[in-house]
């Protein structure tokens, strides 16, 4: 009887498959009913693993956001004087939206998410100099389509910019875009993102939701601003009705602004990133199932 053993550790989470063909010990028939059973077997394993990523990931949505200390001293080049550090857990902004529509239902759209203030634990954290001597600001820009009231993203990407004097002036999203009034021209990147989950809504107040996820890592030279960033960051959007205007433009496509929208970024942890694999790895099981029961039908 040929065994096999398929064993693998997906951080807590331990998954053993095992089991025998029994092959040179029964006819064709009734190995043909065990390998049968085995590849059965192998499926619900790999639904099982599915199942417990999903479960682990869907923590992230509930999960308190990570601490982290950022130092602007540090910045290349630096934003603000030595001792210039804060520690926080939350970021507020707020949002600024241009979205170009097509009657077909796909999108282009750009967000600026201007830095307002940090929080940890609920409390307002004070950092030294921002909005003062610096600024901090997101920039988004996605494309997708909505069809059939279902809104899919193909690209989703995040950067967190930094306004060195606070020189920016201020945000707004007009029919021809979304900038700042003296424009960007010294700012500089201190990290990025891109897609990993997004999600909209509306509420029956009218308040328009949206929630994005994203794999975020630090800008080249400036590791040393974040310290230890975690790997994954939630942007919670939150836009009044008051705040959002549609405007349908003489060519068919229609001009979507939010000026002054709320928003809410936390740092989450890893374990959300197990969705991510989850797929993959369920596929990779699959695959060697198959493969694995074609070549013994063979035999």
């Amino acid at each position: 009887m040929r065994l096999f053993v398929l064993r693998f550790n997906l951080g807590s989470v331990g998954v053993t498959i095992c089991g025998g063909d029994g092959s040179g010990l029964i006819n064709d028939n009734e190995k043909l009913m065990l390998d049968l059973k085995r590849l059965v077997s192998l499926l619900t394993s790999a639904v099982f693993l599915v199942g417990t990523i999903v479960i682990l990931a869907s923590h992230s949505a509930t999960a308190a956001p990570v601490t982290f200390s950022w130092d602007p001293s540090k910045s290349l080049p630096p934003l603000g004087a030595l001792g210039s550090s804060f520690t926080a857990d939350t970021i507020n902004t707020t949002n600024y939206l241009h979205s170009v529509n097509q009657a077909s239902g796909s999108f282009i759209e750009e967000f600026i998410l201007q830095v307002t203030g940090f929080e940890l634990n609920g409390q307002v954290v004070v950092a030294p100099g921002l909005n003062s001597t610096y600024g901090l600001y997101f920039t988004i820009n996605g494309t997708g389509q909505t069809v059939a009231g279902m809104t899919t993203f193909n690209n989703l990407n995040v950067s967190l910019m930094a306004d060195p004097g606070k020189n920016n002036g201020t945000p707004s999203s007009t029919l021809t875009g979304v900038s700042f009034s003296n424009g960007t021209a010294d700012d500089f990147a201190l990290g990025s993102g891109t897609l990993v989950s997004a999600s909209l809504a509306l509420d029956s107040a009218g308040v328009r939701h949206a929630f994005f996820a994203e794999r975020f890592m630090s800008a080249s030279g400036q590791a040393a601003f974040f310290g230890n960033v975690a790997p994954l960051v939630d942007f919670f959007l939150t836009t009044p009705p008051a705040n959002f205007i549609a405007v349908p433009q003489p060519d068919g496509t229609t001009v979507q602004m939010v000026n002054g929208g709320i928003g809410k970024v936390e740092f989450v942890p890893e374990p959300a990133s197990l969705l991510l694999v989850g797929g993959g790895l369920a596929a990779a099981v699959l695959y060697g199932c198959g493969k694995a029961f074609v070549r013994d039908r063979r035999e």
